[in-house]
């Protein structure tokens, strides 16, 4: 018995009518451009902060661990932006199959 059924077996006089609803899983344009603008925000200031670090770093300022936590996050949001513009090339896809 799933969790479901025991909730529904708590009101038996009770009649419920459960509907599957279809998801809507494609954005506005605008919210996919507001979006991957976001990502390039956050990646460009990550690229400067990376820089500044470099050159701390070269002076001694800075740890190698300081360096490689900002290399890492130049990493991850290049990957984030990557796999944003695969999915959004991705639902693309669906709806011109969807469309024909």
């Amino acid at each position: 018995m799933n969790i479901i059924d025991k909730f529904l077996g708590c009101f038996p006089n009770i009649c419920f009518e459960i509907t599957q609803c279809r998801k809507n899983e494609s954005m506005s344009l605008e919210t996919v451009n507001s979006a991957e603008r976001e990502i390039l925000r956050m990646l460009h200031e990550a690229e400067r902060n990376l820089a500044k670090v470099k050159k701390l770093h070269h002076k001694g300022r800075a740890s190698s661990e300081e360096l490689m936590d900002h290399e890492y996050t130049v990493f991850e949001l290049k990957e984030e932006l990557e796999k944003f513009r695969e999915e959004q090339e991705d639902i693309d896809n669906l709806d011109d199959l969807i469309n024909e």
